[in-house]
């Protein structure tokens, strides 16, 4: 049987079991990038229609605890909704390639009538021609592309655009996996590197180590509150159309 109509049968399936209102975690209790998102998204619209334009991210995961029987850890291509937190497409990743030849066959195992003018999302390593062709020629999709300064032509194209006068309808923050989100949720509590080994980095053997990367946090947590008032503040400032 195909590993691919498979899996599309199964998510399929899950369709109907999932929950009008997602979680903002996994059932492992872990914060999934797509689900804060999703849940603050859901949160003050109950009962209401879902959003006209369905969106789909695009990334690459790794299975925590799986492993080949060479020993390689196995690494999987995701689709997921933002609406509702739903794969909606899976392929595992081989050993020897990467994610870029798998970015087609995974939304092609999603139909024409869930990905016509929908958005996808993706991260600056799917940020390709014949990914952006495929989406708007083949599947009358839209995109959103992450560019880094790796693809200086077209990062100095984009950095050249008016921005200025481009209105802020929407900010949101969402950097590393969450990992901002986590750290700011830690308010004024003193952090601590829980280690045993390392007195220079954490807390050490006898619980009074130096804790240097603990201290660092703390640090990069205040940095980030700094951050954030000052964005508001420009936003707050800016002239609305």
């Amino acid at each position: 049987m195909d590993a691919a109509a498979l899996t599309q049968a199964g998510f399929a399936r899950l369709t109907a079991l999932t929950p009008s209102s997602p979680c903002a975690t996994a059932p492992d209790g872990v914060r999934e990038r797509e689900r804060p998102r999703a849940h603050g998204t859901a949160a003050p619209q109950q009962g209401d229609v879902r959003p006209s334009r369905r969106a789909f991210a695009v990334d690459g995961k790794c299975l925590r605890g799986a492993v080949r029987a060479d020993g390689s850890r196995v690494f999987v291509l995701t689709s997921v909704r933002h609406d509702d937190t739903l794969t909606a497409a899976l392929r595992e990743i081989g050993a020897k390639t990467n994610e870029i030849p798998e970015f087609t066959p995974l939304l092609d195992q999603i139909d024409d009538t869930g990905l016509a003018d929908a958005v996808v999302t993706v991260d600056a390593l799917h940020a390709q021609k014949d990914h952006a062709s495929y989406l708007v020629e083949q599947r009358h999709a839209h995109y959103l592309l992450s560019i880094k300064n790796n693809q200086p032509k077209l990062a100095g194209q984009l950095r050249r655009l008016p921005w200025k006068d481009v209105p802020v309808l929407h900010r949101s923050r969402d950097r590393g996996h969450g990992r901002d989100d986590i750290l700011l949720s830690t308010g004024d509590e003193e952090i601590v590197e829980d280690t045993t080994t390392d007195h220079y980095r954490g807390r050490g053997r006898t619980g009074n180590g130096r804790n240097l990367l603990g201290r660092i946090l703390v640090r990069t947590r205040h940095l980030l509150r700094a951050e954030l008032a000052e964005a508001l503040d420009a936003d707050s400032r800016r002239p609305r159309p």
